[in-house]
């Protein structure tokens, strides 16, 4: 079974994302690759990631370890079909409104590494309900509902841009 890492901050979920990615594929990392990934993937405090910062970070770091296939705006039957294939993960940066931000878009990113047989639950590493933008927890099961929840497009006005997005994955 898989250690993954706690997220213990409310910002650095994108390098912990690229960090439990690594350790899913098997890949010898602990959490003192962290820092580095911190830098590489430009995340700071109290913004975090930005995606167009977090693709590169995460392919340079998995290179040897997985292919990152890009798939915006993804549908919650695309990520369950890649979850069902021998040797698939799927990261996603969904967003929400926080309203303990003034209703600011806030965005988490969370590695999906498995789907029930009915299609009903999700195993997730590193899932935010939207609870001060901290993890719940390492490992966590996500209802569909809620998946259908996290999913739903949302354009960030500030930055023209879109949630979700996401990385499908695949072991080398």
């Amino acid at each position: 079974m898989v250690r993954y890492v706690r997220q213990r901050d409310t910002f650095r979920c994108g390098p912990i994302a690229i960090l439990n990615a690594l350790k899913w594929a098997g890949a010898p990392v602990t959490a003192a690759l962290l820092p580095e990934i911190t830098a590489v993937a430009g995340c700071v405090y109290p913004e975090g990631t930005q995606p167009k910062d977090f693709a590169p970070a995460l392919r340079a770091f998995g290179e040897k370890y997985f292919s990152v296939g890009t798939v915006p705006l993804p549908s919650i039957r695309a990520i369950e079909n890649c979850l069902r294939e021998e040797d698939r993960a799927v990261l996603v940066n969904y967003g929400w409104f926080n309203r303990d931000a003034g209703n600011a878009l806030t965005g988490h990113y969370t590695l999906f590494t498995g789907v029930s047989a009915r299609g009903q639950r999700f195993t997730a590493v590193n899932f935010s309900r939207g609870a001060g933008g901290s993890a719940q927890g390492t490992t966590s099961t996500v209802s569909r509902a809620k998946m259908r929840e996290f999913l739903h497009h949302r354009k960030d006005p500030e930055e023209s841009r879109w949630y979700p997005g996401s990385w499908f994955l695949t072991k080398k």
